[in-house]
């Protein structure tokens, strides 16, 4: 199984494969109006708990609606009420095969997608370069981490932050890994002393 793991800058930013027939196409159900403009959707994940819609800006009638209006198998965590075609996240097998690091929507997406047996995953649209979207890289680096180690094939548009840094510690000119003047006295010290 091939999937394409489609965030909110897949319609602009990514070459998404949206004409091969032999990738699903995942998406977020959180902004199903954004969503309803990709090209297919097979899958779509809500993993916001229906307490936090209001907060959205969104009411429980119509978020529901909005979701059961693309179309196609929604997973959810937690089981939630008014959602058709619902397909419960499975966390208990998730936590067995890697942990319970779920910092964001896309975590949940990467870990279905390993345990859908997934040979291929694809990653458009989840930049995660934002501030407010730093933290969930932890988790995002985690799972696919886990499925490149698996053997997955793990595909990410140059462009993306997903399993990129700006330097490599230890061997990089850039500023940040230079020691202070007083680390440099002690490690010289040191080996000296070699």
């Amino acid at each position: 199984m091939r999937v394409a793991l489609l965030g909110m800058g897949a319609l602009v930013r990514d070459p998404v494969p949206w004409d091969d027939p032999d990738v699903e196409m995942w998406g977020l159900a959180s902004r199903p109006k954004a969503v309803a403009r990709f090209q297919r959707l097979d899958l779509a994940f809500e993993i916001h708990h229906p307490d936090m819609w209001p907060a959205l800006g969104k009411t429980h009638e119509e978020h529901t609606a909005a979701i059961n209006a693309l179309g196609c198998p929604i997973v959810t965590f937690p089981r939630m009420s008014g959602i058709e075609r619902q397909r419960p996240f499975p966390l208990a097998d998730a936590i067995e095969i890697g942990t319970d690091l779920f910092t964001s929507s896309f975590d949940y997406m990467c870990a279905y997608a390993i345990l859908s047996g997934a040979e291929w995953i694809g990653c458009y649209g989840f930049p995660m370069a934002q501030d407010d979207f730093r933290e969930q890289r932890y988790g995002a680096h985690f799972w696919l981490g886990l499925a490149k180690g698996l053997g997955i094939d793990v595909v990410i548009p140059e462009r993306s932050t997903l399993l990129h840094t700006e330097y490599r510690y230890g061997g990089s000119a850039d500023p940040r890994c230079t020691a202070p003047p007083k680390v440099q006295k002690r490690v010289a010290f040191s080996l000296s002393k070699v």
